[in-house]
């Protein structure tokens, strides 16, 4: 028995060494390591600090400090970014793995089992204990009691027949699971209950880098309070003392040994467990099963768990604290690098007053002095003082006006913009610079572990974005407007300054040239002149000192009130609210965005729905036709293939779609140039041959005559590029109706750019005793009158012009064709002129040149699409590629020329609807479906007379329309408005008009009715 107790005896002092010469370093080392990494942080702190310090001690200048004070802010926020850099970089280590993993290498020394036989003894009962072990220790103790009762009664019978007694104890054996037992006392329980002050290491830690940055934070303000004394962060505190580093390395010293003596009573308690366990186990108070090595696993699991999870919270709490506490440290450095570009500008704009103005009045000052005196010392001659006046007079437009004062007066416009903007870049450059995302736990609560939910995020950028950047712009700006200000007003002192000089000496001159006048009240009147230009100059240097003084103090008060804005970045309480603020505004942004998103889905949703349907539709409308076709139902009927009120947005829709080039080549604008003029020849030969006749003082006048779109413009500018005309042109081209004399002057005096014309005699005594001949080419001549009562005077106005002009002038008219053949009827307007040229109708050859010119410039290849008709016919399928294009080329430009009649630019409009991108260099041309113009006959009398006065008007706005029918405004517009709805009118801007689609079939049904001619 007693070599069983030593051998457990030597178990447990091994057990002991093993613990406090193996394992306990391991712990402690782990807490120094946390210790000696703060070390290096308060060390690496320390020397930047020291730095610092004696560079400001040194610094005698205000400037100087606040640079200095800057380059240590940057060197601060660098540290602690390094700080949390190397966080972020380092692998968690799991203390607690390593610890017993280590261990279990050690204990493996230590005996697994040890065996004991010792002397047994009844249990005794405790009311804690389960209902089991009670009847498992009643029934031990009825057996240990049975024995003791038997051995006694064979003792008494022993001792009587004197035979030696039996032995009354009782033995039994017990087997310890001695290793399992260590792991679970000396590392389970151990962690168990050490790990926790490992939360007492990181307190002291944590509150060390708050004093260090409560007391950097003090400097702050108290630096502030130097730059700024009226400062409202001013708390009135004395001032702080230094801090003292080595006190918070020995703080964390005291706080080791302090961990060290509490380690000492939890593991002499712990060992004290651990030989009373090892007096029960393997019995019924301790059973083998509670040191089972599964569950002892459990149990480091779920200690490493604790640990992972208090590690990362301490983890937390310390990038939390290094982020708030770098928010206030980037703040600082923004302020001074702020302050230290305004000591930067507001230096530039005390030299530039220094050195460009005030110097520069220096010389004004000294040009009167000069002067005066030259003045002062002329001779007595009336003539020689009038010479020295003369002089001088001389000098001031020259050497004051034109060499200084205009320069001057050049150069302070707008001269301190440059340093205003710079300031506001610069400012806007500093806060760009912030952190996007800091960390901070609210109410500075630092000295305890932080779960991921008790870390906020705020972006210290976005903050100062919001309110402080935007409000120290505005404060600049309204500086800056100020200034500008200012400098006008000395703008306009120092021109007055000049000019009263200019006529002082001016007056002089005259008072000599003037009889009784005595020389000595001349040079008084110079004196007193010169005096009040003296006075502008005063002016001036006011102005600037005032300005200088202002711009000082309004500057600096507007930095100081960006530091107050950004002074609440330093309050975690307010930079939770601000982030708040933000956030509800950028919600009310977001949904008015989506709101604008979901209405703008529908806007453009319903067009397609009802592109969709009108589709549909026609899709549908089609093949009904079509199989009422070939029942022998019904006949084959022309259709539109678009809505009429459609087309032109549609065109242009599409034009948006194609390439720029294509868009540029094919933009329905006049032209001029060589590549793309075709096929008017013929009308040019004309036009220029009338030119040639009238420079041979022939009485020429030409009228242009062709539909709107048929290129009369085109016409006109390529034979005054061609002919390289070198006589002065007047050109205009007439938009709005001119029927009254009073608007046909004004006209005129527009025209020919005078404004004395009364009537139009002087016109016409103007033109013919201008020095040369002269062009005038006048568009859209259907614009001068009104088919109503007295609605041709102005155009007779016009025809009496010509007629007595002719030969100073070569007089081109243009006319669309229903208004020549209308007026040829009413008023003979053929008579007027001598020549007519008509611009014919293109043929369909001349439109697919005019296409395809403009084409081959844009290098997109064509492909011409069939419709489903073609594409069924079997001659077609038949054909190979290439002659399939050339017939679909064929039909298209024949069935283009139809539509268009030969106007070239309601071709290119059917060319652009019917164009679609396809990959990045072909464009598919399609099909273009006849029109069935047969509503046109549905019309009733009213309508068409309507369609008749806007042909033969060329439009006409509803006041004019309303004086052509002869009826109210209310009575025309109920008559415009159904056809406008229609889609037979277009109105583009105020004026009413045919839709060019319909417009020739329109016009040819009101010639078969005799409405027009």
């Amino acid at each position: 028995m007693t070599n069983n107790v030593d051998i457990l005896s030597a178990q447990l002092k091994l057990a002991d060494d093993l613990f406090r010469q193996k394992l306990r370093p391991v712990f402690e080392n782990y807490l120094k390591e946390i210790v000696t990494n703060h070390k290096s942080f308060v060390e690496g702190f320390k020397t930047i600090f020291y730095n610092y310090q004696k560079e400001f001690n040194n610094a005698s200048k205000r400037n100087e400090k606040i640079v200095i004070e800057r380059a240590f802010k940057a060197k601060m926020v660098a540290f602690i970014d390094e700080q949390l850099a190397a966080m972020s970089g380092e692998d968690a280590r799991n203390f607690v793995s390593d610890f017993i993993s280590f261990a279990k290498d050690h204990a493996a020394g230590l005996k697994s089992i040890v065996s004991i036989r010792e002397q047994l003894k009844p249990y005794s009962f405790s009311f804690t204990e389960t209902p089991l072990v009670f009847s498992r220790k009643v029934l031990f103790n009825m057996r240990f009691y049975s024995n003791f009762l038997l051995i006694k009664i064979a003792n008494f019978f022993r001792r009587i027949r004197k035979k030696p007694l039996l032995d009354t104890k009782v033995y039994g054996k017990r087997k310890i699971p001695f290793r399992q037992m260590f792991n679970n006392f000396l590392l389970n329980e151990f962690l168990k209950k050490a790990l926790p002050l490992e939360n007492k290491l990181h307190v002291t830690v944590n509150k060390n880098m708050v004093a260090i940055w409560e007391y950097t934070d003090r400097l702050d303000k108290e630096f502030r309070e130097f730059l700024f004394p009226n400062n409202s962060n001013n708390d009135g505190e004395k001032a702080l003392e230094e801090i003292d580093f080595e006190n918070l390395i020995e703080a964390c010293n005291e706080s080791l040994a302090i961990l060290a003596a509490d380690t000492d009573a939890i593991v002499g308690k712990l060992f004290d467990d651990f030989a009373a366990a090892a007096d029960k186990v393997d019995g019924l108070d301790l059973s083998v099963k509670s040191f089972r090595q599964n569950k002892i696993d459990e149990r480091n699991e779920r200690l490493e768990s604790i640990h992972h999870t208090q590690t990362k919270q301490w983890t937390n709490t310390q990038k939390a604290l290094f982020d708030d506490w770098a928010v206030d440290v980037e703040i600082n450095l923004l302020f001074y690098s702020l302050i230290n570009e305004f000591n930067q500008m507001y230096g530039k704009v005390d030299a530039y007053i220094q050195t460009d103005l005030e110097h520069k009045l220096e010389l004004v000052k000294l040009f009167f002095d000069t002067s005066e005196k030259n003045i002062e010392k002329a001779s007595g001659s009336r003539k020689a003082l009038l010479k020295t006046i003369a002089a001088e007079k001389n000098n001031v437009a020259l050497g004051l006006i034109d060499n200084n004062l205009t320069p001057l007066v050049e150069q302070l416009t707008a001269s301190f913009d440059p340093y205003f903007e710079a300031l506001s870049i610069q400012a806007n450059a500093f806060v760009q610079q912030l952190s996007d995302n800091r960390g901070f736990i609210r109410n500075k609560k630092y000295y305890e572990p932080a779960g991921d939910s008790d870390i906020k995020h705020i972006s210290p950028k976005e903050l100062l974005q919001f309110e402080a950047l935007p409000a120290f712009v505005t404060e600049i700006k309204s500086l800056q407007r100020w200034v500008n200000g200012q400098l006008e007003k000395m703008r306009i002192n120092l021109m007055g300054l000049g000019t009263v000089a200019d006529f002082t000496l001016e007056s002089a001159q005259i008072m000599l040239q003037a009889d009784g006048k005595e020389l000595e009240a001349t040079k008084q009147a110079v004196a007193e002149g010169y005096a009040r230009s003296l006075k502008h100059l005063a002016n001036v240097s006011e102005i600037i000192k005032q300005l200088k003084a202002e711009t000082h103090s309004r500057l600096t008060k507007a930095i100081a009130r960006f530091d107050e804005n950004i002074f609440k970045l330093k309050d975690t309480e307010n930079l939770f609210e601000l982030n708040l603020k933000i956030a509800r505004i950028k919600a009310v942004e977001r949904t008015k965005h989506y709101r604008k998103q979901f209405f703008d889905f529908f806007k453009d949703a319903v067009p397609r729905l009802k592109n969709f349907y009108d589709e549909s539709k026609n899709k549908l409308t089609a093949t009904i036709e079509k199989y009422k076709k070939r029942m022998g139902i019904s006949t084959e009927k022309k259709f539109l293939s678009f809505e009429l009120s459609e087309f032109l947005d549609q065109t242009h829709q599409t034009l948006q779609h194609l390439p720029f080039v294509y868009q540029r080549l094919f933009q329905l604008k006049p032209t001029d140039e060589d590549r793309f003029y075709v096929n008017r020849e013929k009308e040019l030969e004309q036009l220029a041959k009338a030119y040639e006749n009238w420079k041979k003082d022939r009485f020429v006048t030409v009228a242009l005559v062709g539909d709107k779109g048929s290129g009369i413009t085109s016409l006109i500018n390529y034979f005054l590029k061609k002919n390289k005309i070198d006589l002065p042109v007047y050109r205009t081209t007439l938009s709005n109706k001119i029927y009254q004399t009073e608007q046909y002057l004004l006209l005129m005096r527009e025209l020919f750019d005078q404004r004395h014309f009364k009537n139009n005699a002087e016109i016409i005594e103007f033109l013919n005793n201008t020095e040369s001949n002269t062009i005038v080419v006048v568009e859209n001549l259907q614009h001068m009158f009104l088919k109503k009562v007295n609605g041709f005077d102005c155009m007779n106005l016009f025809f009496e012009l010509m007629a007595h002009t002719m030969k100073k002038v070569f007089w081109v008219g243009a006319y669309t064709n229903h208004s020549w053949n209308y007026l040829n009827r009413t008023i003979h307007v053929s008579n007027y002129f001598t020549t007519e040229i008509y611009a014919e109708p293109m043929s369909r050859e001349s439109i697919e040149n005019i296409i395809f010119k403009r084409n081959h410039l844009s290098g997109f290849q064509i492909v011409f699409e069939a419709d489903e008709d073609i594409t069924a016919s079997k001659n077609f399928q038949k054909l190979d590629e290439i002659e399939q294009q050339q017939l679909l080329r064929s039909t298209y430009f024949n069935t283009l020329r139809a539509l268009s009649a030969g106007n070239i630019s309601l071709a290119q409009l059917y060319w652009l609807r019917s164009t679609r991108m396809e990959g990045s260099d072909t464009i598919i041309i399609s099909a273009i479906k006849e029109i069935d113009f047969s509503f046109i006959k549905k019309l009733s009398g009213d309508e068409l007379f309507v369609m008749q006065a806007l042909i033969i008007h060329d439009g006409l706005e509803i006041d004019d329309f309303s004086l052509v029918m002869n009826k109210p405004i209310i009575a025309c517009r109920n008559l415009l408005t159904p056809l406008l709805e229609k889609g037979l009118l277009i109105k583009p801007r105020s004026k009413y008009n045919i839709h060019p689609i319909i417009f020739k079939a329109m016009a040819g049904y009101l010639t078969g009715k005799n409405f027009i001619n």
